[in-house]
């Protein structure tokens, strides 16, 4: 292993995609610039290429340079990476980068210590693919550290590779955006009338239009909810096909076009929760489900799919949100309803989910890494050898 030479732990976070904001993207960025500089000598490591050359605040940035998909392919170049640079510590996000860089470590055959942290549900995702729950199989085994951001996603890791429970354990994902600048963005105009004239309750969900994220159920709830309560729905995320035109039709069939709108991708989807009179992630599977605890922190009560894994280790029913079963409508029109209807409800909800916000703030995030990093590179005392004792 390199010297440190000034004392500080050189930690590589790699990643697959160093312009694609996702969540992952997000917490990479927050460990770069939230690490102690003191004592770590943080870099960024990703596959696809890219125009950058630094992250952040003079985080240096490497590429891989892979134009293939399979992040896996680039390992012999991460391993040359990891010697050149005299790594100590890698933490690698999701599951191709993750097989890309424990099979580095294997390569670069120097003392470099991994954490693997897994966002999704392994058996639901990658672990579906014969080939990849081979690869995970093995190479996980290789990994000092694998960390699952909700109990359910370490579990269920877990489950699938029991021998991986000694060295499995879950950090909570925190709030990414610093509460202050949060309320700021918060606090901006918004430029759609149905916020400005605030004539109708207004229901939101923000995702990607994916199926896993079960909009389709979303909008048959605002169906049913509409029959009581003259609401809108408005949908904030990435309209993306076939997902968005079959959401469309649907929303056709069911006659309530009119008041649901989809604004796309926003970069700042917090203007809306703030101003929504409940949040509703209708997901029928997560990992942790940070878009919760962001509805959270801008005040908006919320109802949650108790999906796997993630709603109901952030939720307290009753107390700072309400859960409901995956894909029923009828439970979560009502959930909606009794949001809309009880403020009494509501109001305990928003104190609720305020008071929540304790387990995930980003201080308690970087101190669980930091400690997590520096109980790995320090080194094992030796032990004392046997006294002899006489006869």
């Amino acid at each position: 292993m390199a010297e440190q030479t000034d004392g500080k732990i050189k930690v590589a976070l790699v990643l697959f995609d160093a312009d694609y904001v996702t969540s992952t993207h997000k917490i990479v960025d927050l460990l770069a610039s939230r690490l102690d500089r003191r004592r770590f000598d943080p870099c960024v490591i990703c596959f696809l290429p890219t125009q950058k050359r630094v992250w952040g605040e003079g985080v240096p940035l490497y590429c891989l340079h892979s134009y293939r998909r399979a992040a896996l392919l680039a390992a012999s170049r991460l391993a040359r990476l990891i010697k050149k640079l005299g790594l100590q510590v890698v933490i690698s996000s999701n599951t191709g980068p993750n097989l890309a860089t424990a099979a580095a470590k294997l390569l670069a055959r120097r003392q470099v210590k991994v954490i693997l942290i897994e966002h999704n549900t392994f058996s639901l995702h990658e672990g579906r693919n014969p080939a990849k729950r081979f690869l995970a199989g093995k190479l996980y085994a290789r990994a000092d550290q694998i960390v699952g951001v909700s109990q359910g996603v370490s579990r269920d890791l877990v489950s699938v590779f029991p021998s991986l429970a000694a060295v499995t354990t879950t950090i909570y994902n925190c709030l990414l955006t610093p509460r202050p600048r949060l309320q700021e963005l918060a606090q901006e105009e918004v430029d759609h009338p149905w916020f400005a004239a605030k004539d109708r309750p207004l229901l939101l969900n923000v995702g990607e239009l994916f199926p896993r994220k079960g909009q389709d159920t979303l909008i048959r709830a605002f169906a049913l909810a509409r029959q009581t309560v003259p609401a809108r729905l408005v949908i904030v995320g990435t309209l993306i096909e076939p997902t968005y035109g079959a959401l469309q039709r649907l929303a056709e069939e069911l006659g309530v076009s009119a008041d649901l709108a989809f604004l796309g991708y926003q970069a700042n989807p917090f203007k809306y929760m703030r101003r929504a009179d409940a949040f509703v992630l209708s997901s029928r599977e997560e990992g942790f489900g940070l878009v919760l605890v962001e509805a959270m922190a801008c005040g908006c009560p919320v109802v949650a799919t108790n999906c796997p894994y993630g709603p109901d280790e952030i939720i307290v029913p009753e107390h700072s949100g309400l859960l409901v079963p995956v894909d029923d409508p009828e439970a979560m029109a009502t959930a909606m309803l009794r949001i809309l209807q009880d403020e009494a409800l509501a109001a305990r909800c928003r104190q609720g989910g305020w008071q929540r916000l304790r387990l995930f703030e980003p201080e308690q995030f970087i101190q669980q890494y930091e400690s997590t990093i520096e109980k790995m590179v320090q080194p094992c005392k030796p032990e004392m050898p046997a006294l002899a004792v006489s006869p």
